[in-house]
């Protein structure tokens, strides 16, 4: 069918209606490879992993929290062994990602169930809140580390499926400590321990993320050119030095809250260094003479596919009953930001490309993706709060219907866009560091090593 498409479409190249059912078909047969990969081992585990954590993560959508079974000091000591247990399972994933789809499947099925077992302390804990604004804000932690587990598992996904995709696996080691830094924030936000045991517990999982930037030294970990990894690396050696005399001075008097900063600013610093080091090696090593350099791809279909999850959550977090006028504001602005960027890859690319075709699929993308936004936001009425048949200003249950109805085809549109820039003729192609260019990398990885 599409080979009979695209000749039918080759003998009449002004017809539009040709050009639309070649589309169409098009868009049917990247489903059904979708799906075909969906069905290897290790993907439908991770799908698997994936669908668990969305249903976990229903339990933020009630009105009203259940009663509390436990202390304070029991919640607060689960909420700190449960975010350990997640924090571990990240890395593994990070890890197992890189390994067998046996491994990974593992890996994932661990992560969901830790996952899981953390949201459940996480709930405990906003039932032992004194206000509403505050369980409401520790629920909203909850949410932005159930989304930061999704983008997780999906760069996962994606590693897994083409292990060569350039920046793939420091994009998944950046997912790693999106998980991390959020579970800190709620740690921070919830517990009432000592300064001084918080900070170092928040220092230890930001560490343990970091270190798989290390892992991978065939891609850039950020945008510093190599003098600016040197001066990286002055400024957080200065800061490191200045907060380890702290914590040794602070331990002496007691000071506790300050012996925390001084905890807080060695770790930052540790981090800094490390991100130094890891793109300091990579420049290294792709500089050298013997070492073929890539090229950027026509899109970047990890930056499409994180775009698609976050627009995912946001029309979730729309419809959602439990959401406040501020929240839907939010969401609202979460999809307008995401869909203008995805718009304007595709008006860069069509730009770029001298494939006649992907030029006008580019397009006509954008104009999905543009048309649905401007319906769904019409819909909300984010710029009328007076108006009472507005989203924003009556959360009665047919308004949220009316806008369910609207995020349909939004999404919908988001995924064709997604599935078709994941076309692999659209992909980067990674530079290749020679033995000589990693031999040269060797010395800078070893003593970032020794940092940690």
């Amino acid at each position: 069918m599409l080979i009979h498409e695209a000749h039918q479409a080759l003998v009449h190249p002004g017809d539009a209606e040709s050009q639309q059912r070649l589309a169409q078909v098009a868009k049917a047969v990247s489903h059904s490879l979708n799906n075909c990969v969906n069905c290897l081992p290790g993907q439908k585990d991770v799908d698997m992993a994936l669908r668990s954590i969305g249903e976990a993560s229903k339990k933020l959508l009630v009105d009203f929290l259940p009663p509390c079974n436990k202390t304070f000091q029991e919640a607060q000591t689960d909420l700190n062994h449960t975010a350990a247990e997640l924090n571990h399972s990240a890395g593994e994933v990070v890890h197992s990602s890189r390994g067998t789809s046996s491994q990974l499947a593992t890996a994932s099925g661990k992560f969901s169930q830790d996952f899981d077992e953390f949201l459940d302390a996480g709930i405990e804990m906003a039932g032992h809140t004194q206000s509403k604004d505050d369980q409401i804000q520790v629920i909203g932690n909850l949410k932005n580390i159930s989304m930061a587990s999704s983008k997780l598992l999906l760069a996962a996904k994606s590693l897994s499926v083409d292990p060569g995709a350039a920046n793939a696996k420091n994009l998944l080691a950046v997912a790693a400590r999106a998980v991390t830094e959020s579970i800190n924030q709620l740690i921070t936000l919830c517990t009432q321990q000592a300064a001084g045991p918080r900070e170092c517990d928040n220092a230890l999982r930001e560490l343990e993320a970091v270190r798989g930037l290390l892992g991978n030294l065939n891609e850039p970990v950020n945008e510093l050119s190599y003098f600016d990894c040197i001066e990286s690396v002055m400024e957080n050696s200065k800061v490191l030095g200045e907060s380890m005399a702290g914590i040794s001075q602070h331990c002496k008097t007691g000071d506790v809250l300050a012996f925390g900063e001084s905890v807080s600013l060695a770790s930052k610093a540790l981090c800094g260094l490390t991100e130094a080091a890891g793109q300091a090696s990579y420049l290294v090593g792709v500089s050298d003479p013997s070492s073929h350099s890539g090229h950027e791809g026509l899109v970047d279909p990890i930056q499409f596919a994180r775009a698609h999850q976050a627009i995912q959550m946001a029309c979730q977090n729309l419809v959602d009953p439990a959401s406040s006028a501020s929240q839907v504001l939010s969401a609202a602005t979460i999809v307008a930001k995401h869909t203008s960027a995805l718009c304007n890859a595709c008006r860069l690319a069509s730009s770029k490309t001298s494939n006649p075709v992907a030029r006008r699929q580019f397009v006509q993308s954008a104009k999905e993706v543009a048309n649905t936004t401007a319906n769904l936001v019409k819909t909300i009425k984010v710029n009328s709060p007076t108006d009472q048949n507005a989203l924003d200003g009556d959360f009665s249950e047919e308004n949220r219907n009316k806008c369910r109805a609207a995020t349909a085809p939004l999404l919908e549109a988001v995924e064709n866009l997604s599935t078709f820039a994941n076309n692999p003729d659209f992909a980067s192609i990674p530079p290749q560091i020679s033995n000589e260019g990693s031999a040269s990398q060797e010395p800078i990885v070893r003593s970032a090593r020794c940092m940690h």
